[in-house]
């Protein structure tokens, strides 16, 4: 198969069927996705200090006017810093683009002032990247990437709680007996800003020609977060592995395990795993958060 390019006017037409659903009383193509505060957490930065802080609580509402081609953004609940929390804003209409490669809804600005508060706030970056209506399996999974820069000093790096990436697979036996590729696997990241871990799922695994798919999971991993994404590098210890039902698999193990995830790109995952009767095998895969395969053969 082609490479997977979702064009602007194909993504548009999706998303005005998907819309047209849910508003089908309106004369204007609308819809509103929400990142709530129980789903995200944010990374700040003190550009002035250096130092960074995760903050929570805050909640994000996202309207897309496909008529228009506009989108506005609503945040409520905001903390910055230790003695700027509960803050809320409502930021002028953004113009709506898409990255006909990825497809992405896009927006960004310079210099923003929002429009309900008296205080003296500007958003001298903001960037938003988002797939609002993006499922696995037939259960939502939406991505927003928002970064955005409050009065030149607080950098905030919006992150979910719950990521879901797709891309290749590529696995090679240790013995080098076997080398396997394929768009097959998922992978799911969920990420606990509280006691800085993250457990890894993965669906559908096969690492082998003769390996039969496989889900399992890793749990407990350290993770450091940052500006641009989270970062979980564990290059000498070796984690047990469970399955769907959250129980250890007997002599499965994953050990140097490398988690860099970019928020605006996806992640890049790596590690060796023991998977008993199925064999041993490295994996890497560069995943992004939809699937583009290249070659596949008609």
């Amino acid at each position: 198969m082609k490479k997977y390019l979702l064009t602007l006017s194909a993504f548009i037409l999706t998303a005005l069927t998907f819309t047209s659903c849910l508003n089908s009383s309106h004369t204007e193509e609308i819809y509103t996705s929400r990142l709530g505060s129980d789903e995200c957490f944010n990374y700040v930065k003190d550009l002035e200090t250096g130092e960074s802080i995760i903050t929570h609580g805050a909640s994000y509402i996202f309207t897309y006017n496909f008529t228009e081609a506009l989108i506005d953004v609503q945040i409520s609940g905001l903390q910055i810093a230790s003695n700027f929390s509960g803050l809320s804003f409502k930021l002028p209409s953004f113009k709506m683009g898409a990255d006909n490669k990825k497809g992405f809804y896009v927006c960004s600005g310079e210099n923003i002032t929002p429009v309900n508060t008296s205080e003296n706030y500007v958003f001298n970056k903001f960037s938003f990247r988002s797939l609002p209506a993006r499922s696995y399996n037939g259960v939502s999974q939406p991505v927003f990437c928002l970064t955005f820069t409050i009065n030149n000093r607080y950098q905030v790096t919006v992150l979910q709680k719950d990521n879901m990436y797709f891309g290749t697979t590529n696995g090679a036996a240790i013995d080098g007996s076997a080398l396997e590729s394929n768009y097959d696997a998922a992978y799911a990241v969920t990420l606990d800003p509280n006691n800085k871990k993250a457990v890894l799922r993965i669906y559908n695994a096969k690492f082998g020609p003769n390996m039969m798919p496989q889900t399992f999971g890793v749990k407990d991993l350290p993770v450091e977060f940052n500006s641009a994404g989270y970062v979980i590098r564990e290059m000498d210890k070796s984690f047990p592995l469970f399955d769907t039902s959250n129980k250890t698999i007997e002599g499965w193990s994953i050990s140097d395990l490398s988690i860099n995830a970019s928020l605006n790109t996806g992640a890049t995952i790596a590690f060796k795993c023991d998977l008993g009767e199925n064999g041993s095998f490295h994996v890497n895969a560069p995943l992004e958060y939809l699937i583009y395969p290249e070659n596949e053969k008609q």
